[in-house]
């Protein structure tokens, strides 16, 4: 037997008692199981369980192939992943998460805690010596930036993008016993 309606009008696939309105269950515990709706040979989507020997047992909701995952609300995008990364407002991300607002208005991101903790970003390169760069655009051109320099412990402040006009105000701690900081205001070095 391959397939069970109850009189409940459950459906169980490779069980003959299905709990539920649909109860898919493979007897080989590491074997995947997958509930797929696809279009010719494009998974279009798929759920379902997985394990491997050693390993967890995981539930997934996505795609098997190259196409993009949506989750909608009263048949409106919300969010888009695609093989770059997660996009909210949009559906071709450029980046690992990508925030877009087409409608006038602020794009905003917000970070709350209720009690017990701060509000925290964290940026962290698995690489020594590398920067932490906050990047402000306006139609894809630097506006101004904040570097920090982890090599130097540096951190500089631009405006004005990248020319000749620009301000510059570094802010660096120097060695001794009693903490200095020295402000730079026309110079990286002061």
């Amino acid at each position: 037997e391959r397939m069970r309606i109850t009189s409940a009008g459950d459906v169980g696939i490779g069980t003959t008692s299905p709990s539920y309105l649909l109860h898919v269950d493979d007897a080989v515990a590491t074997d995947p199981s997958y509930i797929v709706a696809s279009s010719g040979s494009d998974f279009i989507m798929a759920m379902g369980s997985q394990s491997s020997p050693g390993v967890a047992q995981e539930a997934f909701i996505g795609t098997l192939s190259n196409q993009r995952f949506k989750i909608k609300v009263n048949n409106v995008e919300k969010g888009t992943w695609t093989s770059t990364g997660l996009g909210i407002g949009t559906g071709s991300p450029d980046e690992i998460l990508h925030l877009y607002n087409a409608s006038a208005g602020d794009t905003a991101l917000k970070i709350e805690t209720t009690s017990g903790g701060d509000p925290t970003i964290y940026m962290t390169s698995q690489t020594a010596s590398r920067q932490g760069i906050i990047s402000f655009q306006d139609n894809d051109i630097n506006a101004g930036r904040i570097i920090y320099e982890h090599a130097t412990d540096i951190m500089t402040f631009y405006t004005g993008g990248t020319g000749a006009s620009h301000l510059e105000l570094t802010l660096q701690e120097t060695a001794g016993a009693v903490f200095r900081t020295k402000v730079g205001i026309g110079t990286g070095d002061p």
